[in-house]
């Protein structure tokens, strides 16, 4: 019973899914991801993913929350900005979209068509 819980519960995870595939811990407190950018990636995702789309910012921060992240305000440029402490936003390309590859990676043999 538990189990069938355990799996139940991980399948309704959205917030875990997002957070396993755009969010990256960094083990320090100094680096942050921007709250804003975070919940903008989120929307994307979630509109992309037709999960959690009626999840508003509130409901967002809570959520994130419980799962432990700690916010803050730091100065940035000279603004103020709400950020997730230790995480950061994975790029575009660690998520394997719009990944270029470098020409010199190919043997010229191998190109040959």
């Amino acid at each position: 019973m538990a189990q069938a819980a355990d799996a139940w519960r991980d399948r309704d995870d959205w917030l875990q899914r997002f957070i396993d595939e755009h969010l990256e811990p960094t083990g320090d407190p100094e680096q942050y991801a921007i709250r804003s950018k975070v919940f903008e990636r989120f929307t994307e995702w979630a509109d992309t993913n037709k999960e959690a789309r009626s999840v508003n910012n509130k409901n967002f921060m809570e959520a994130i929350r419980r799962k432990e992240f700690k916010d803050e305000s730091v100065k940035q440029k000279g603004k103020t900005q709400r950020v997730w402490l230790g995480w950061r936003l994975r790029t575009s390309v660690e998520q394997g979209i719009g990944a270029t590859v470098r020409a010199d990676t190919f043997n010229t043999e191998e190109l040959r068509i």
